[in-house]
């Protein structure tokens, strides 16, 4: 069965000041916090501190769009938690990175983009970037097409079971207003956030449907690159 992979960044102090903020520096992290020890509903490990989040971005963008999303909204979070400090940005995201000091400057002005935009959308505080929502719209028009089309039956499956939770979920999440797809995002998200937190109350709410969302929301994926590949004809 598939799962979403989901990464965990940290940034030192800060974690104390905002304790949803992902977790960027590996080594300041205790051996118990370093991966997830339940990872029924997902795969939570983190990355290595070297790697630029540019290009692990970029990757995500052509691999898996689901881990694409979830990974700009830890971003968003992670550049609220530097304040959108240029300063910050650089001397903790940038610096860091093994690369040449022309790579660096690349790499900082994809941040410092990446800052505008969501400043520029008036989500300084919280809220998600529209691409990212305008992903998930493209992802929800394709699920509405699965659960019609034969090329769906493996799909609806898995979707089933998952239907049933839906309107428990937007209860507990508070989301009346976004459709199922988004509604399926915000709890894999959530859901991060509260293990982060150590929040065992919220996260236990939720956890039971997120063994379901995660696999629909893998393959829901999967047949997203696929079909933008090319490699699969809907109608065909």
């Amino acid at each position: 069965m598939q799962y979403i992979e989901l990464k965990i960044f940290i940034v030192g102090s800060v974690v104390f000041q905002r304790l949803f903020v992902m977790v960027l520096i590996y080594n300041l992290l205790p051996e118990n916090k370093k991966c997830c020890t339940k990872p029924s509903f997902c795969r939570i490990f983190v990355v290595r501190k070297n790697i630029p989040y540019m290009y692990i971005a970029q990757q995500k963008r052509k691999e898996n769009i689901a881990e694409y999303i979830l990974y700009l909204w830890q971003l968003e979070d992670l550049l609220r938690a530097l304040k959108f400090s240029p300063e910050a940005i650089y001397n903790t995201l940038v610096q860091p990175n093994e690369c040449d000091e022309q790579e660096k400057q690349q790499i900082f002005m994809w941040y410092m983009s990446l800052a505008g935009l969501i400043r520029e959308e008036g989500k300084d505080e919280q809220g998600h970037l529209s691409h990212t929502l305008h992903l998930i719209a493209d992802m929800e028009n394709l699920h509405n097409q699965l659960l019609a089309l034969p090329l769906g039956a493996h799909y609806r499956t898995l979707w089933e079971p998952l239907k049933e939770e839906l309107s428990r979920l937007r209860i507990v999440l508070a989301r009346d207003g976004v459709g199922d797809i988004e509604l399926c995002f915000r709890a894999l998200y959530a859901t991060m956030l509260y293990r982060i937190k150590g929040d065992s109350s919220k996260s236990g709410a939720i956890e039971d449907v997120v063994t379901l969302i995660s696999p629909v929301i893998a393959t829901l994926a999967d047949m997203y690159g696929k079909v933008e590949r090319g490699e699969v004809d809907l109608f065909g």
